[in-house]
C-alpha cells in the first residue's frame, strides 16, 4: 500500500472530523435568506446585537420594488426616483431612443423632467402589505384525512382567505397574491401597490453598464406621494 496516500487520506478525514465536531449546526447552514414577515430577529440580535422591531422591517420593506415581472428596484428618493440594476431595463429602453440616438453608445441623461422618457406598459410594485396566513391554512385544513385532501382544501382555503383579505378595508385597491414557502410549510399574502408612470432618467452607455452592472435611474409620476 502507498504509506503516504494512507497518511494524506487519515490526515484528510481527521481534518474533516475536527472541522465538523467544532462546528455547531443551525437553522441557518444552508442559507440566510427570509421573506419580511418572518424575520429571524433572535439571531440578528444575538448574532449582531441588532434588536429590530417590526416597523423597522415595514419600513424597509416600502423602500424595495417588484420591477415588472422580472426583476427588482429600489427607490432612492421621496419624489419617486427608483433605481434597478443595467441589464433590467436594457430591453426596455430601447424603444424609448430618438432618430440618431444610441443609449448603448452613449447612455441617456434627462436634464429635467420634461425631459425624461416615458415607458409605456412599464410597471413596477410596492409591498405595502405581508402577512403569514400558515395558521389561517392550518385551521381550514386540519380535517384532511389524505393529501388528495389536503391539496383539495388547501386550494380551496387560500381562494377563500385571498378574497377575505380583499375585502378588508386597509387592503383595497391592492393587488393580492398568495406564496407557498417550504412545499406547503408555510403560506403568506402579500399586497402590492402598482405605479404605471416610469420614466427613464439615465442610463449610462453599454459598456460601462455591463463592465460593472451600473444601475439605472428611472422615476415614478404620481400626482402626490404619501
Amino acid at each position: 500500500m502507498n504509506h503516504r496516500f494512507l497518511i494524506s487520506t487519515i490526515f484528510v478525514f481527521g481534518f474533516i472530523f475536527i472541522v465538523s465536531a467544532q462546528k455547531k449546526a443551525s437553522p441557518y447552514d444552508f442559507g440566510k435568506m427570509w421573506t419580511f414577515e418572518n424575520p429571524p430577529k433572535e439571531w440578528l440580535k444575538t448574532t449582531y446585537g441588532m434588536d429590530v422591531q417590526d416597523e423597522w422591517f415595514d419600513y424597509v420593506r416600502k423602500s424595495s420594488l417588484r420591477f415588472a415581472t422580472w426583476c427588482s428596484a429600489s427607490f432612492i428618493s421621496e419624489n419617486g426616483l427608483i433605481m434597478t440594476n443595467h441589464h433590467c431595463s436594457r430591453d426596455v429602453v430601447t424603444a424609448l431612443q430618438k432618430e440618431g440616438e444610441n443609449f448603448d453608445k452613449q447612455g441617456f441623461y434627462a436634464v429635467t423632467q420634461a425631459d425624461e422618457r416615458k415607458a409605456e406598459g412599464l410597471f413596477v410594485e410596492q409591498m405595502i402589505k405581508a402577512e403569514d396566513i400558515t395558521k389561517l391554512v392550518a385551521e381550514k385544513t386540519k380535517n384532511a384525512k389524505n393529501d388528495a385532501e389536503v391539496t383539495t382544501m388547501r386550494k380551496a382555503a387560500l381562494e377563500e382567505i385571498e378574497k377575505m383579505y380583499k375585502e378588508k378595508e386597509d387592503w383595497k385597491d391592492l393587488r393580492t397574491q398568495v406564496v407557498t414557502f417550504y412545499s406547503g410549510g408555510k403560506f403568506s399574502i402579500y399586497g402590492y401597490k402598482r405605479f404605471s408612470d416610469i420614466r427613464l432618467v439615465w442610463i449610462p452607455e453599454l459598456d460601462l453598464g455591463f463592465l460593472v452592472e451600473i444601475p439605472i435611474i428611472s422615476r415614478i409620476h404620481v400626482t402626490t406621494w404619501t
